[in-house]
C-alpha cells in the first residue's frame, strides 16, 4: 500500500513541473539540448522529493506549491555601489525569516539568514 500512495506523490510532483501557466512550451533543437533538460528535470524532482522527505521526517507536510509560498516571502537585496578609486563595493542582505520559514529552515538544517552583513 505504501507505494500506491509514494506512486501517487511522485505523480502530483511531475504535475507540479508541468503546471506552469506563465512559461511556454520548449522546443528544443538537438538532441543534446533535450537530453539536459531531461536530466535537469530529473534532478529537479529528485531534490523536491528529497526536500518533502526531510520535511515529512519532521512532521511538516506542505505541498511544494505552500513551500515554494512560504519561502517567498524571504528576499535577497544586492546593492551594487561605486567607490573612490574605480572599485565597487557589493552589498547582500537578507530579511528576517518568518517563523514558518524558520520552521522549514531548521527541518532542513538551512540557516535562516544565509547573508548577515558583517560589522567592521
Amino acid at each position: 500500500m505504501g507505494w500506491i500512495q509514494s506512486d501517487k506523490r511522485s505523480r502530483s510532483q511531475f504535475q507540479m513541473f508541468e503546471i506552469r501557466p506563465k512559461r511556454t512550451p520548449v522546443f528544443h533543437q538537438k538532441d543534446k539540448y533535450i537530453e539536459t533538460h531531461i536530466w535537469l528535470s530529473i534532478l529537479a524532482y529528485q531534490i523536491v522529493n528529497f526536500i518533502r522527505i526531510q520535511l515529512k521526517d519532521q512532521n511538516i507536510q506542505y505541498s511544494w506549491t505552500t513551500i515554494v509560498e512560504k519561502l517567498k516571502t524571504q528576499r535577497i537585496t544586492t546593492t551594487t555601489m561605486d567607490v573612490k578609486g574605480n572599485k565597487k563595493e557589493i552589498l547582500k542582505t537578507c530579511t528576517q525569516a518568518n517563523e514558518e520559514v524558520k520552521k522549514i529552515y531548521s527541518a532542513l538544517i538551512f540557516k535562516d539568514r544565509p547573508y548577515v552583513r558583517k560589522q567592521k
